[in-house]
């Protein structure tokens, strides 16, 4: 159907000269075929802006007008959103429709943003916790800006977030989607050791596949505009009509998508394994490219090395600071929202009414599948949510509420001056519990 459909607009594209002014342009009657609106054999005219629509009479391409204006702009502009990628279970893709040269504007990454994130309040905090496990979060590099990409954009120019990543294979993100986070922190078991093994392979293949990339290697760049303050994917080489739009996404997108789902089941330290078995990845693949002046941080953003593993892992663990993690990552990823404890004996008094750590385990214990939404994006569980609201509502109720408080960290800078100690860099802001759990009842929405 596909290919009859091109076989169309060639042949009517060859025959038509198309006037911006007029409302529709007539072709030779020998060549007619069903219009568009009726679908009666014997249209000859198609639709001066995008050549593609066919109609028999005004009357017909009036009526159609409404079903036709939006992908009528998506022509003019030059690339069209299509329901199927030509990248095997992707979904949809964006596709162009006209000729781009190296270094043209392809489309805009349009959606909801966070331009700075150092002066935090709570919405901003909000989005960034519904941002950054959407499956179309961007964060801009060298901006420190953030996007949460439209799901619907209106046409292919403002829908930068569709363009596919031709270097993950679909079994590939299914299988980040199916570890066992909980197996992860505890480790020593065999599913850990195979989901490690599994890590290590998807990373290793993701890398390969760039390097070895043939026709379907990355043909657009995320670029940011100072002028317009805009993100906006740019030609890297010159794109022909009919060619689908590629985006290197990063291994940092891929491995943080498993890295959020076992933050959001309050397992940080899993979180901290794919982490590291990525991170190792990189260390084996960089050797193989010969005069390579990238850092291990340039191919994965999230890279840590073994010295800040031990210490990072040996943080998350401290028995006195363990549930006050696991209950942090539930929302965002650690070291960047902190819940910190005043009183110990009465933070453990709280957390025992509350059963903390039990609720946790069973948040936890939870499908992996119960995280995400419709669009495949990681999700704040409802469970979380009633946890955390109930946690602070016995802290105020019983008027505990300086027994524990919570930060948002805008920077912070690992220096590791021996193995046990850390020297820290920090802009922080601080929420009142009242107003935190406001916020966190908004996530419902």
């Amino acid at each position: 159907m596909l290919s009859i459909f091109k076989n169309k607009i060639a042949l009517l594209s060859a025959l038509v000269t198309a006037i911006w002014t007029v409302q529709y342009v007539y072709i030779d009657s020998a060549f007619a075929v069903q219009c568009d609106q009726c679908h009666k054999e014997g249209a000859s005219s198609v639709c001066s802006q995008c050549k593609r629509a066919i109609y028999c009479s005004k009357t017909c391409q009036e009526a159609h007008w409404k079903a036709h204006k939006r992908p009528c702009k998506q022509i003019r502009n030059g690339v069209e959103i299509r329901e199927d990628s030509l990248l095997e279970n992707a979904g949809r893709g964006l596709f162009a429709t006209k000729a781009f040269a190296q270094g043209e504007k392809v489309a805009i990454y349009v959606g909801k943003t966070l331009k700075d994130s150092s002066n935090m309040n709570l919405d901003k905090l909000q989005f960034s916790i519904k941002a950054e496990a959407s499956s179309y979060y961007q964060l801009v590099p060298g901006t420190g800006m953030m996007i949460d990409g439209e799901v619907n954009p209106e046409n292919g120019y403002l829908g930068a977030q569709l363009a596919n990543d031709p270097y993950i294979a679909r079994e590939s993100i299914d299988g980040l989607a199916s570890i066992s986070c909980l197996d992860l922190e505890r480790g020593g078991t065999d599913r850990a050791k195979e989901d490690q093994d599994k890590i290590d392979k998807i990373a290793y293949n993701y890398l390969q596949q760039i390097m070895q990339a043939g026709e379907r290697k990355a043909n657009v760049q995320l670029v940011f505009d100072q002028a317009t303050q805009l993100a906006f994917l740019e030609a890297i080489r010159n794109i022909r009509p009919g060619e689908e739009i590629y985006h290197q996404y990063g291994l940092g997108y891929w491995m943080g998508q498993a890295m959020q789902l076992c933050n959001r089941k309050g397992l940080p330290g899993a979180g901290l394994v794919i982490q590291k078995v990525a991170s190792e990845v990189v260390e084996k693949s960089i050797r193989f490219v010969r005069g390579s002046q990238m850092g291990f941080a340039d191919i994965f953003s999230s890279y840590v090395n073994s010295e800040q593993f031990h210490l990072i892992s040996n943080l998350i663990k401290h028995p006195d600071k363990l549930l006050a993690f696991r209950l942090s990552s539930l929302f965002f990823e650690p070291f960047r929202f902190e819940i910190r404890i005043k009183d110990d004996a009465k933070w453990k008094e709280l957390a025992g009414i509350v059963r903390l750590e039990s609720k946790l385990d069973e948040i936890s214990s939870l499908n992996n599948q119960e995280f995400y939404d419709r669009n495949h994006s990681i999700q704040v569980h409802q469970r979380s949510i009633d946890l955390m609201v109930e946690l602070i509502d016995q802290a105020i109720n019983s008027k505990n509420e300086g027994v524990f408080e919570i930060y948002h960290i805008s920077t912070r800078r690992w220096g590791i001056t021996n193995r046990k100690n850390y020297e820290m860099n920090v802009g922080e802001t601080k929420f009142g519990l009242s107003e935190f759990r406001e916020m966190i009842r908004g996530l419902r929405n």
